[in-house]
């Protein structure tokens, strides 16, 4: 799933981790530290936002516990 992230725009300044995304026509994709949660443009429908939320929750919860979650 790293294809996904080919549109990131580089970042040289090293006090800021984060990266820009060039937006794509009709994507919905949501990630949290690298981890896809979910992409519209891979399984071509719409999200359930409930779902997606129980993921992130899950997901953010382990980040807080320190376990590796790629």
């Amino acid at each position: 799933m790293s294809d996904i992230y080919c549109q990131l725009i580089p970042n040289d300044d090293s006090a800021d981790p984060y990266y820009q995304v060039m937006p794509r026509m009709g994507a919905m994709e949501v990630s949290i530290n690298g981890v896809l949660l979910f992409s519209k443009c891979l399984c071509g429908l719409w999200p359930h936002y409930g779902a997606i939320a129980q993921r992130a929750a899950e997901v953010a919860a382990a980040i807080d516990k320190g376990e590796d979650i790629s």
